[in-house]
């Protein structure tokens, strides 16, 4: 059951004939859902490519997890103390997004690879998985790695930006302006860096 199910998913079913008119994809939203059915074999594959730039990151955010873990079982056991706890997690936190500015700024280049073969395939357009993505690296590698340089960085300046105008927020009130308007740069970039890479590939 299974396996016809794979197959008509793939293939569609026998005796059908190919698209009428009538048939095609009317809006852009239909047409997301058609080529997610054709190409979700190939998406896995790439995703499976583009994981693998992400590894290191990965590492590192488990690594922080863990040692988390650690000093929150010590607190609950009564080993260390709270205060020790909160200074402790604020320094592994530092020291987390440093190691994730070289984690994150390597994934730039491939990013730009996997949005122009997405982008293809949004389109309607033919892409092959390997060729195209390797292009597309070539010739937005630069673009791609400074702008993964960028949100590498910015978690760890609105981390330091945040705590060092908090601490000055407790004498001045007006300390908490700047410490939002660090904050909603963060946000904005964070929405913004969505729209970097499909513009990266599609214009020079």
């Amino acid at each position: 059951m299974f396996g016809k199910l794979m197959n008509n998913f793939y293939y569609g079913k026998s005796g059908k004939g190919d698209y009428r008119k009538e048939d095609l994809p009317k809006n852009r939203w239909q047409l997301f859902w058609e080529m997610l059915r054709i190409r979700f074999s190939a998406l896995i594959r790439l995703n499976l490519m583009y994981v693998v730039v992400w590894l290191p990151a990965m590492a590192v955010l488990m690594i922080a997890a863990m040692y988390i873990l650690t000093l929150a079982s010590q607190v609950a056991t009564a080993e260390e103390t709270t205060q020790n706890f909160l200074t402790n997690l604020s320094g592994n936190t530092m020291l987390t997004l440093m190691l994730l500015v070289p984690c994150i700024a390597i994934t730039g280049p491939c990013t730009a690879g996997v949005c122009y073969v997405t982008r293809n395939w949004a389109r309607d357009e033919h892409a092959f998985i390997w060729s195209d993505f390797k292009d597309a690296v070539k010739e937005n590698w630069k673009q791609g790695l400074a702008i993964s340089v960028i949100t590498g960085l910015l978690p760890l300046v609105v981390y330091v930006c945040w705590n060092f105008y908090s601490a000055m927020a407790a004498e001045n009130p007006v300390m908490v302006v700047p410490q939002v308007l660090i904050a909603m740069v963060g946000f904005i970039w964070a929405l913004a860096v969505t729209y970097f890479y499909p513009l990266m590939v599609s214009y020079k």
